[in-house]
């Protein structure tokens, strides 16, 4: 009885107390937050395109500084229980991929707006003044279209001019000629001076396209060149000559073609005018044989005609002695019984 009262009377055992949780993660998140936050504010009022680059290429530190509290939040842990918040981490994950996202659209607008667009028809006009002027209308060119395209730039209102224009920008140059020249030679000396007076612009990425205007009936022969500013200063006419293409007026097609296309189109012409030929020829052939077949079942038939003729007079003849005979015959029979 003792006993039993001993064992009811006995405590219970104590759980073990909780050990105490510390989040990993929260920390860093927060730290990366503040510092692209931070790093968009500046970038609106900068405006500078290298400060995002340079956030993208430190973006790497985030991981450096997430182990960095890893290990001091296990060496400082003594017995607690480490919780990495991963849910923290996606939606400061999230937070900053749309952050950067959302600082680059007025770059972008800006990019693309009509302030760059502005600013390239500016260059434009600029640059095409500047060669007319040079040129002074002594020139077969009776078009000179400039397309200028301008990279991203921190102000776009000072660009100008060509001299405004910088690396990454491009001009591209179309330039259309009007005249009868009578070779390659005579087309390049007639493009020196546009492309001399669009050079001493100097500007960059240039590409220069020269044509003749397509007049079908008064010259029956197309030029173009195709060239780059990078080549062009030390060229001579002998030089370009070699990069110009030729193209020549084909009536029967009815447009233009190039050397080898117009001599290959001749070429496939010439080959079915030659089948046409020869399918003419056999169809000639087997009319001949036809025709001399028919001839010959026709004398053919001609002579069966004339032999079944023949036979037919014979039979007759043939048959007219007979009848003939009988009626001899029958005449000695009446006289013999008249005589009786």
């Amino acid at each position: 009885m003792a006993e039993e009262t001993m064992a009811r009377t006995e405590p219970a055992p104590q759980a073990a107390p909780e050990r105490p949780t510390r989040r990993v993660g929260t920390l860093t998140m927060g730290l990366a937050l503040i510092a692209v936050g931070a790093a968009a504010c500046i970038f609106h009022f900068s405006k500078s395109a290298t400060l995002l680059l340079t956030v993208f290429r430190l973006s790497p530190l985030v991981l450096v500084a997430l182990g960095c509290e890893v290990l001091f939040s296990t060496a400082r842990a003594k017995g607690a229980k480490l919780k990495y918040d991963f849910l923290s981490m996606i939606v400061c994950f999230f937070l900053i991929v749309v952050t950067t996202a959302a600082s680059c659209v007025p770059l972008m607008i800006e990019y693309a707006g009509p302030a760059r667009q502005a600013a390239e028809a500016r260059v434009e006009q600029a640059v095409s003044d500047a060669v007319y002027s040079r040129l002074q209308n002594k020139t077969d060119a009776v078009r000179i279209d400039f397309h200028v395209n301008l990279t991203y730039k921190d102000s776009y209102e000072a660009v100008r001019t060509g001299d405004d224009l910088g690396a990454g920008d491009w001009v591209n140059t179309v330039i259309e000629m009007e005249g009868d020249y009578a070779d390659r030679a005579a087309f390049v000396k007639a493009c020196r001076p546009v492309l001399d007076a669009v050079c001493a612009q100097e500007l960059p990425g240039l590409t220069l396209y020269f044509r003749t205007s397509e007049q079908p009936g008064r010259w029956d022969t197309l030029y173009s060149l195709n060239i780059t500013g990078a080549y062009m200063p030390g060229m001579t006419d002998a030089q370009l000559a070699e990069h110009v293409t030729e193209e020549t007026y084909v009536a029967d097609a009815g447009y233009y073609m190039g050397t080898e296309e117009a001599a290959e189109w001749r070429r496939s012409r010439q080959d079915d005018t030659d089948s046409y030929l020869a399918e003419i020829e056999e169809l000639q052939r087997q009319l001949a044989e036809s025709e001399e077949l028919r001839n010959s079942m026709l004398e053919e038939a001609q002579r069966s005609l004339e032999q079944a003729n023949e036979d037919a007079d014979a039979r007759i003849a043939a048959l007219e002695e007979q009848i003939a005979m009988l009626e001899s015959q029958l005449e000695a029979a009446r006289s013999s019984l008249g005589g009786a």
